[in-house]
C-alpha cells in the first residue's frame, strides 16, 4: 500500500456532487453572507464555497473512505465538507485511543493530516480499498463506545433531514451565529455546524473553553447568538458567573448530551435574556430526536419534550423502552470494514432508554434498559456488582446507584450493603442508596422485573432525608391545593406553577402561617428553598397529608403580610366605604390599578417565552373577566338602572354621572392587561422587553403619560376614567416592579440585588410617583391615597398587622375585585345604615369570591 502526501490539485471545473450531502453542496447560494469566522476574519459563503470546491477536487471523483480529524479549525471543517460534497464517506476522528483503534481497523483510503502550517490529504491507495454502499455518507463513533471499534453508519438523507429539523425547531435564520463550544467530531457539535450552514447562518470557530475570558470576548465581539453545551458545560457556566455577563446578541442556549438537573434547567430557563432548548438525541439518530420548547422548560424541566419535526416515538408496552422513527435514523452499525458495504439494517431506533409520555404529551426519560451505568464518568457493569451482593438488584437513577433487596433489614444493614456496592463499583458511598422491600417484583419467568424495580428505585433515590426540610411535603401540598396543580414538586416556584395576582394573595397568607415573615421575591424561590426557612428542627419529613408545619410560637401578636396584599385590602375598603358613605377617602381604584401593573410585571413577565406569557395572562384575565362580564350582563338585563353601555364605556361619550361609569375600573383593568399582553407578545417588542426590561417599562410609561395628558378631562368628567387616561397608573406599577430588580437589567431574576442598587431603584420609583401622581388628580385626597400607597409598596416589602387580623385582611384582598363588582347592588337597600351596608357589601363580595374558588377547585 502506498503512502504519500499529495499536493492540492488545480481546481476542477466541476465536482460531481450528485451523491453528496445537500447541505454541503448548496453553500454558494448564500453569496456574500458571513459563513465562518476563523483566523481573525470572516469568510463569506462564496469564499468558503470555493475553498470546499478546491478541496473536493483534490480528493477526486473516485469514491473513498476519508478520515478527517474533528478539530474546530477552518482547514479540518473545509476537508470534512469537501468529503461530504464529493460523495465520499467521511470518517470523523477525535484523536482518542478508541479512534486510533478504529483507524487501524478500518484503514481509510485517505487521511487528512497536518503538513507544516496547513492540512492536506494523504492517499493510501490509488482507488479505494473498500466497497462502500451508495447511501453511506458519514461514520461516527458512538458516545457510549466501550473500546470496541463500532461505528454508526449515516446517510446523506440522515444528515440533511436532521439539520433541517434542528434549524426548523430552533427557528434559525441567516442572522444567527453559533460559536463552537463542542468538537465537531461529536455528533452534537457537528449538528450545530450543519444546522446553521443549512440556513446560511454564521459559525464562529474556536476551541476556547467557556471558562476562558477570551471566549466571552470573542462571543460578544462577533455577536454570537447561540451557545450549545452538555450538562457539564452549564455547570461551568454557572460557576463562571454566566448569568451576570452582558451578551446582548445571545438568543438561545441549547443543551443535550445527557440529563441536566431540573433545578439547573429551571434557573437557565427563567432568564428573560435567552431561550433555553433542552434536547435529547443519540449518534444513532444523527444528533437529535426530541426537544423541549423554551416556554415549557421552566415548568417541565424533567422532560425532553416532543419529537423533532419529521420524527415520532412510541413506548414498548412490554419493556417501557423508547423507540424512535424518522428520516434521521442511522442505516445501522459497522463493526468491521466489510459492514461498510451494507445498506439499511433498521427502520426504527431502539434507544435503550426507558421513558414515559406524561399527561402534557412530553417525553420523560426514566432510566436505561441496559445493565451498564455511567457514574462519575465510569462505566459500571451492574450485573457484576449484583453478583457480589447476592439477592439484590442494582439500578442507576440519575447519578446514583440504588440497591433494592428483599427482607426486613435494619438501617445498619442497609448502610453496610450500600458501602459494599460502592466498593465493588469503585464510586463514593454517598452515591449509593440501599432500601429493602418485602418481595422483589418478578416476571413470569421468575427473573426480577427491572422496570418495576427501577420505578421503586427512582422513588427511593429522590428521598434524601438528611437534606429534606421537615415541612417540605406540607409546602408542596400547600402549593398544590392553592394553585390547583397536582404536579407541583419541590423544585417548582409560584411563578412556574402559573401563579398570578389573584392566587398570590391566598398563597402569601397561607405561606405566612407556615413560614412566618416571607422573604422578598418569594414568588421566584423554589418550594425547597422556602422550606429551608421553616423555623425549628428538620430531621424527618412530615406526611404529605399534613398541612400545618407543627408547633409554632404563638406568643407573638403580630404577623407579616405582603404589602401589595395589605394595600389591596385597604383600597377596596376605601372604595366600598366611600360609596356607601361611611367615610370619603377616594383613590382606591387607581391604587389597585397600580398594584395590578406591579403584579403583572412580577408574575407574567417572569416567564421568558412570549407565547407562555400570553397564555398565562389570558388565563389570569379569564379568571375574573368572565365572572365580571356575567355579573355585569345580569345587572344590565335585570335592572332598569343600567344599559348595555356599561360594556365599552371607555369608548362612549356618556356623561360622568351615568351609572355605567361605576364599572370603569373593571373595564380599564381588563383593557390594561389586554394591552400589556398584546405589546409584549409582538416579537420585536418582546425581544426588547427581555433585553432591556427597565428601559421598556419606562418607555411605555412615558407614552402612557403623554396619552393621559391628551385624553383626560377634568376630574368630574368621565374621560378621566378611560383606559387612555388611566393606563399610566398600570404602567407605573410595572416600572416599580422592574426597578426593584435594577441590579440585573438584562433579565428577570430571583437573585438578590445589592443594597445600593435596591436603594437607587426605590429612589427612582419614589421620584416618579411624586412627580406623576399628585399632578393628575384635582382632589388632593386621591393624590394622597395613590401616592402614599405606591410609596409604601416601594419601601416596605411587608407590613406587620395583629395576628388575629391577618386572615381577614388576606380574605378581603382576595375578594377585592368581587367586592367592587357586587357592592353597587348590595349596599343601596341598606344605605340608611351606612356601617351595616358596608358590612353587607364586603361580606357579599367575600361570599362570591369563595363560591368561585370552590367551583374552580371542583
Amino acid at each position: 500500500m502506498m503512502s504519500l502526501i499529495v499536493k492540492p490539485r488545480p481546481r476542477s471545473t466541476g465536482v460531481d456532487t450528485r451523491a453528496g450531502v445537500r447541505l454541503a453542496c448548496d453553500l454558494s447560494r448564500f453569496g456574500d453572507a458571513p459563513a465562518v469566522w476563523a483566523d481573525d476574519r470572516w469568510l463569506t459563503y462564496a469564499e468558503f464555497d470555493r475553498r470546499i470546491d478546491d478541496a473536493a477536487a483534490t480528493l477526486g471523483r473516485t469514491r473513498r473512505l476519508v478520515a478527517v480529524p474533528g478539530l474546530n479549525t477552518l482547514d479540518t471543517l473545509t476537508w470534512a465538507l469537501a468529503a461530504l460534497r464529493g460523495g465520499h464517506v467521511l470518517l470523523m476522528s477525535s484523536g482518542t485511543e478508541t479512534d486510533a483503534e478504529i483507524l487501524a481497523r478500518y484503514r481509510p483510503d485517505v487521511t487528512i493530516e497536518q503538513a507544516g502550517t496547513s492540512w492536506a490529504p494523504r492517499f493510501h491507495c490509488e482507488g479505494s480499498a473498500h466497497e462502500l454502499h451508495p447511501d453511506l455518507a458519514l461514520l461516527l463513533s458512538t458516545s457510549g463506545s466501550t473500546g470496541s471499534p463500532k461505528l454508526v453508519r449515516l446517510s446523506a438523507e440522515n444528515l440533511d433531514s436532521n439539520a433541517h429539523a434542528i434549524a426548523k425547531y430552533l427557528s434559525l435564520d441567516a442572522s444567527d451565529r453559533a460559536i463552537t463550544t463542542l468538537p465537531i467530531a461529536y455528533c452534537y457539535g457537528l449538528s450545530v455546524v450543519t444546522s446553521h450552514l443549512r440556513v446560511g447562518a454564521g459559525i464562529i470557530l474556536t476551541d476556547l473553553s467557556v471558562v476562558d475570558e477570551c471566549f466571552w470576548t470573542l462571543a460578544k465581539r462577533e455577536r454570537a447568538t447561540s451557545i450549545a453545551g452538555v450538562p457539564h458545560t452549564f455547570e461551568l457556566l454557572e460557576r463562571s458567573g454566566f448569568h451576570d455577563r452582558d451578551l446582548p446578541s445571545l438568543r438561545r442556549l441549547t443543551q443535550a448530551g445527557g440529563r441536566m438537573p431540573p433545578d439547573r434547567v429551571r434557573r437557565f430557563a427563567q432568564s428573560a435574556a435567552w431561550d433555553l432548548y433542552v434536547m435529547y438525541g443519540q449518534t444513532e439518530a444523527t444528533a437529535r430526536m426530541a426537544y423541549l420548547p423554551p416556554h415549557l422548560a421552566a415548568t417541565a424541566p424533567e422532560t425532553v419534550g416532543v419529537p423533532i419535526p419529521g420524527g415520532s416515538v412510541r413506548i414498548d408496552p412490554e419493556t417501557g423502552e423508547l423507540i424512535y422513527s424518522g428520516p434521521n435514523v442511522m442505516l445501522g452499525y459497522a463493526e468491521r470494514p466489510e459492514d461498510l458495504s451494507r445498506g439499511r439494517d433498521i427502520t426504527e431506533l431502539r434507544t435503550g432508554d426507558l421513558a414515559r409520555v406524561n399527561r402534557r404529551g412530553l417525553i420523560e426519560i426514566t432510566g436505561r434498559t441496559g445493565r451498564v451505568a455511567k457514574i462519575f464518568g465510569l462505566r459500571i457493569d451492574l450485573t457484576r456488582v449484583e453478583a457480589q451482593l447476592r439477592e439484590s438488584v442494582v439500578t442507576a437513577v440519575d447519578s446514583r446507584l440504588v440497591v433494592t433487596t428483599e427482607g426486613n433489614l435494619t438501617r445498619d444493614d442497609l448502610e453496610q450493603l450500600a458501602v459494599r456496592c460502592a466498593t465493588t463499583a469503585g464510586i463514593p458511598s454517598c452515591s449509593v442508596t440501599a432500601h429493602c422491600v418485602a418481595e422483589l417484583p418478578r416476571l413470569a419467568n421468575g427473573k426480577p422485573d427491572l422496570v418495576s424495580v427501577r420505578t421503586l428505585a427512582a422513588a427511593t433515590a429522590t428521598q434524601v432525608p438528611q437534606a429534606a426540610p421537615a415541612c417540605l411535603d406540607s409546602l408542596v401540598l400547600t402549593f398544590s391545593q392553592t394553585l390547583r396543580r397536582r404536579d407541583a414538586s419541590p423544585d417548582d416556584t409560584f411563578v412556574s406553577l402559573g401563579g398570578d395576582s389573584l392566587s398570590y394573595v391566598s398563597m402569601s397568607v397561607r405561606l405566612e402561617q407556615q413560614l412566618g415573615e416571607l422573604p422578598r421575591g418569594w414568588h421566584l424561590m423554589t418550594i425547597r428553598q422556602l422550606s429551608e426557612r421553616i423555623p425549628g428542627p428538620s430531621s424527618v419529613a412530615l406526611p404529605s397529608t399534613q398541612v400545618e408545619p407543627g408547633p409554632r410560637d404563638t406568643s407573638t401578636r403580630w404577623a407579616a403580610i405582603e404589602t401589595s396584599v395589605a394595600l389591596r385590602a385597604i383600597a377596596i375598603a376605601f372604595i366600598a366605604g366611600s360609596h356607601v358613605g361611611v367615610f370619603d377617602i377616594r383613590g382606591g381604584a387607581h391604587l389597585m390599578l397600580g398594584i395590578a401593573g406591579y403584579n403583572f410585571a412580577r408574575f407574567h413577565l417572569s416567564v421568558a417565552d412570549r407565547f407562555e406569557r400570553l397564555t398565562r395572562t389570558t388565563r389570569s384575565l379569564m379568571r375574573f373577566a368572565v365572572p365580571a362580564a356575567l355579573w355585569m350582563a345580569t345587572v344590565a338585563l335585570l335592572t332598569a338602572e343600567y344599559s348595555w353601555g356599561l360594556f365599552g364605556v371607555t369608548f362612549s361619550d356618556r356623561p360622568a354621572d351615568a351609572p355605567e361609569w361605576r364599572y370603569w375600573f373593571i373595564e380599564v383593568l381588563v383593557l390594561s392587561l389586554v394591552l400589556a399582553a398584546a405589546l409584549t407578545a409582538v416579537s420585536r417588542l418582546h425581544r426588547f422587553e427581555r433585553a432591556r426590561p427597565i428601559a421598556f417599562a419606562l418607555a411605555l410609561l412615558t407614552v402612557a403619560v403623554l396619552v393621559r395628558e391628551v385624553t383626560r378631562g377634568p376630574e368630574g368628567s368621565g374621560s378621566m376614567y378611560t383606559v387612555w387616561a388611566a393606563f399610566w397608573v398600570f404602567c407605573l406599577g410595572w416600572v416599580i416592579a422592574r426597578l426593584q430588580g435594577a441590579a440585573i437589567p438584562k433579565r428577570v431574576s430571583a437573585a438578590p440585588t445589592s443594597a445600593t442598587s435596591r436603594f437607587i431603584g426605590e429612589f427612582v420609583s419614589s421620584a416618579l410617583i411624586v412627580a406623576l401622581v399628585p399632578a393628575f388628580f384635582d382632589r388632593p385626597i386621591r393624590g394622597v391615597v395613590v401616592t402614599g400607597g405606591l410609596l409604601v409598596l416601594v419601601w416596605l416589602p411587608q407590613v406587620h398587622v395583629p395576628r388575629v387580623a391577618a386572615p381577614f385582611i388576606g380574605t378581603l384582598a382576595a375578594a377585592s375585585l368581587f367586592i367592587y363588582l357586587s357592592h353597587w347592588q348590595t349596599y343601596p337597600p341598606l344605605a340608611d345604615t351606612p356601617w351595616l351596608a358596608f358590612g353587607v357589601a364586603v361580606s357579599a363580595g367575600i361570599f362570591i369570591n369563595g363560591a368561585l374558588v370552590t367551583i374552580r377547585r371542583r
